[in-house]
């Protein structure tokens, strides 16, 4: 840190809960106080803010369209990537979501693993001082960062990804978020009402959202998502789907030897 904050040094152990390891060997930025020092941690590299968003679908909806939101460890809160195969998305009729759904045990082969669009959250632990500290933080980029606010901008998406409780219990459930509030419902009203008020000329996350999007209003995806639903939501279901072809298939395959028999 620069002498100016030589004073705030000797307290980051206090805060080192909100450091991450990639932020552990640069201490060079100059820091006004210990909220900015929160601040600080939370950052991560390469935030662009680049447009508004003015619509996002919700984690339910993206889940139902095959997105599966994965967790991840040792990154900044505010490092959120959409992954998706150069070649599903080319082609998107070569999701295999429905193939994992009905045999997860294929999950532990890497070709079928990455032909699914994952969204890397990293892990959100909400508990009882959440707010408090958010709302801080929020305040001092309208006041201090109002071309930077990146806290406001992660805060708004995650406003958008959570409409209701099981939106919440969706994202408990992929290790994305740590509830220790002890109700869905507390964590969604949470998030809703942190979003309230807050005005956004532009979000680092504005390329993010039109990729997902994107990947929601696709033809294909929508329609692979409806075959999974319907046909494959499960093994049984699916090996009923499976033996149904099978069946219809060797019917059609009769009626045309009848035929041919009949004509020859």
């Amino acid at each position: 840190m620069k002498s100016r904050t030589n004073h705030i040094f000797p307290f980051f152990n206090y805060f080192s809960c909100y450091e991450k390891k990639q932020l552990k060997s640069n201490r060079t930025r100059e820091v006004k106080h210990f909220t900015d020092l929160v601040r600080y941690f939370h950052i991560a590299e390469k935030l662009n803010p680049t447009g508004e968003i003015k619509h996002l679908y919700c984690a339910t909806k993206l889940d139902e369209l095959g997105v599966k939101f994965k967790a991840v460890q040792e990154r900044g809160v505010l490092d959120i990537k959409f992954r998706k195969d150069r070649c599903f998305e080319r082609c998107p009729f070569f999701n295999c979501s429905w193939l994992l759904n009905c045999l997860p045990c294929m999950k532990c082969v890497p070709c079928f693993e990455q032909m699914q669009p994952f969204l890397e959250l990293p892990v959100f632990e909400v508990g009882d001082a959440t707010e408090c500290v958010f709302r801080n933080l929020m305040a001092l980029e309208q006041c201090h960062y109002p071309k930077q606010a990146y806290i406001s901008s992660y805060i708004l998406l995650l406003d958008y990804l959570i409409n209701t409780e099981k939106d919440v219990n969706l994202l408990v459930e992929r290790k994305a978020v740590v509830n220790r509030l002890g109700s869905d419902e507390a964590v969604a009203k949470l998030v809703n009402k942190l979003g309230h008020q807050i005005v956004e000329c532009k979000s680092c996350y504005f390329d993010l959202s039109e990729q997902l999007n994107g990947h929601y209003e696709n033809f294909w995806n929508r329609n692979m998502a409806s075959l999974t639903t319907v046909y494959f939501r499960d093994i049984w279901r699916g090996a009923a789907t499976v033996v149904g072809l099978i069946v219809l298939c060797l019917t059609i395959w009769n009626i045309f030897l009848r035929h041919y028999v009949k004509f020859k």
